[in-house]
């Protein structure tokens, strides 16, 4: 199948970017974040060591609480560990 522009939609669906997912679903960043929490980091020191926003901190805590079925972030963290996703 071709697009308007003359572009296989494969191709386009390649060029494209998509979060990967990882282990349980996680993405690299949900797993990132979960191992600063593990680490005894707060938000604003985790926003601050990965360049990124405190909100977008807690947006990828809360996706990888409801991914891991967790109760609470502190839950997640223990699951992950439990798990392997972090160490």
């Amino acid at each position: 199948m071709w697009n308007d522009k003359g572009m296989p939609s494969e191709q386009i669906a390649r060029i494209v970017k998509k979060p990967r997912e990882t282990k349980r679903g996680l993405t690299p960043r949900e797993i990132a974040v979960m191992q600063q929490f593990s680490h005894g980091k707060t938000v604003t020191e985790i926003a601050e060591f990965l360049k990124i926003h405190e909100h977008t901190v807690r947006t990828f805590s809360d996706r990888a609480v409801k991914k891991l079925k967790a109760a609470n972030r502190s839950h997640a963290v223990c699951i992950a560990l439990r798990l392997g996703i972090i160490e």
